[in-house]
């Protein structure tokens, strides 16, 4: 097991092992440092600087679904 040095904790306060033990579905891109966008609910998230577009595109998306089931 890794150690985490305490001011990395802070950082990262929740590591993938801790999040997975408190439920969490950890999904990450096939091929490193690729796009790789996941979305629940109302919870968007990119795992990588590579999916910032990807990740602006889903949320406009999304946003355009919440407007249109508003009208």
């Amino acid at each position: 097991m890794k150690k985490v040095l305490p001011e990395e904790k802070k950082k990262f306060p929740l590591s993938r092992s801790r999040a997975e033990r408190k439920g969490a579905d950890y999904r990450k891109a096939f091929i490193p440092m690729t796009s790789k966008v996941v979305v629940d609910g109302n919870l968007i998230t990119g795992q990588n600087p590579f999916s910032s577009k990807e990740t602006a595109k889903v949320v406009m998306k999304e946003l355009e679904k919440q407007t249109q089931n508003k009208e």
